[in-house]
């Protein structure tokens, strides 16, 4: 089963920023898919509960120097 997770990142706010945030948590085990919206800040995730946590996913975020907060 997957689950979904909707975050608000701090300071997305350009398609450049949108496409390497993509890419570093499309790098992570277990993520499935990534959507981001760079124009209201936010990402949405779909990933396998059994192979990663929202706590690595904003992790993640953290290390490329994002905030990230769940929606």
């Amino acid at each position: 089963m997957l689950n979904q997770l909707q975050l608000r990142i701090d300071g997305l706010d350009c398609p450049c920023c949108a496409t390497d945030t993509a890419s570093v948590l499309l790098q992570l085990e277990g993520i499935l898919n990534v959507k981001v919206g760079y124009s209201n800040e936010t990402i949405a995730v779909e990933y396998n509960p059994e192979v990663t946590d929202t706590g690595q996913i904003i992790s993640a975020l953290k290390r490329i120097g994002f905030r990230a907060n769940i929606v």
